[in-house]
């Protein structure tokens, strides 16, 4: 008997028949599985398309023999916007400080994930199914330098996700701190709560299998290459300024002389530094790319503070 996404059924049986029922795991299915679980990492073939939820919002992927397995969805890269020259400067404190804070990782379809999917940003995430709260993560330098990478990074859970948990134990009347904290989660117990299994290679234990209805999420796929700029991107981000006038497309900031063109940038809509077609990018001021998703870090740099003190100066000559 073959059993990949029957555990309870598997379980059922054993205690009617009293004989230990055997499970048989496809290999290639065994594969996928032990990457996800053990490595930490995405699996070589992620499909969009096998990306899904139950009714809950709890995310699953499916496997190629049809069965189901609960999966962490995170982004798995730290992108850290200086060059090596810079990086190399850095005091091991100093460094400590820039690679703060790390991204969240999400059991749910959350707030957070549909705005990422609306917005064509989905390409940067990706999957494991630990349930220990560990991570392979990576840190990058903007030219594409990866400088460190953790096998075993931890990660804490997005803040909506967890309002989802305690909404859903509540549901279930399951007991339940309100006042929960995302340091104070756990994967395990959560997995345990709600009848998830996890993987292990020693015992041919499939993850998940649960029979709730499961229902596919329209969003978009990953990418396996880094998330970094190309190396002509100052060519193409000049010509794109200078073909839209380098005007803000948001706010309508424009520089009045050579030096406060440096306060005009080029941002991607999608997330994807490699995605270079002009529909793709579009022409903002510092202040308004502070503004978009993911992009609040540039609120630290030097040159945000002098354009809010440039604009500010401006509207006193106005008045």
């Amino acid at each position: 008997m073959f059993f990949s996404n029957f555990i309870k059924l598997r379980s059922a049986i054993e205690q009617i028949t009293g004989k230990k029922v055997e499970v048989k795991i496809n290999p290639e299915i065994k594969k996928i599985l032990n990457k996800l679980a053990n490595e930490g990492k995405c699996i070589v073939d992620f499909k969009k398309d096998n990306l899904v939820t139950d009714e809950n919002n709890i995310l699953f992927y499916k496997l190629p023999d049809g069965s189901h397995v609960r999966v962490n969805l995170y982004i798995q890269e730290k992108i850290l916007d200086f060059g090596e020259r810079f990086f190399q400067r850095l005091s091991k404190e100093e460094l400590e400080e820039y690679l703060q804070p790390l991204h969240k990782y999400h059991i749910f379809m959350c707030e957070t994930l549909k705005q990422m999917a609306t917005s064509g940003r989905f390409e940067k995430y990706r999957i494991n199914t630990r349930n220990n709260g560990t991570f392979y993560y990576r840190y990058v330098l903007s030219s594409g330098k990866v400088i460190a990478q953790r096998e075993n990074e931890k990660l804490l859970i997005c803040k909506h996700c967890l309002k989802m948990y305690v909404k859903l134990c509540r549901k279930n009347g399951i007991p339940i701190s309100g006042e929960l904290s995302p340091e104070e989660f756990n994967l395990e117990e959560f997995d345990r709560k709600f009848q998830f299994f996890n993987y292990s290679e020693s015992s041919n234990k499939l993850l998940l299998i649960n029979t709730r209805r499961i229902s596919k999420l329209r969003i978009a796929g990953e990418h396996l290459y880094p998330n970094v700029y190309p190396p002509d991107w100052n060519r193409i981000a000049e010509e794109i300024k200078e073909k839209r006038g380098y005007t803000c497309e948001k706010c309508g900031f424009k520089p009045s002389n050579e030096k406060e063109k440096k306060f005009i940038h080029v941002h991607h809509i999608n997330g994807d530094r490699n995605d270079n077609r002009e529909e793709n990018l579009r022409v903002l001021c510092i202040k308004c790319h502070s503004e978009e998703v993911q992009h609040q870090h540039i609120k630290k740099w030097k040159e945000y503070r002098e354009f809010l003190k440039l604009i500010s100066n401006k509207r006193g000559e106005v008045e």
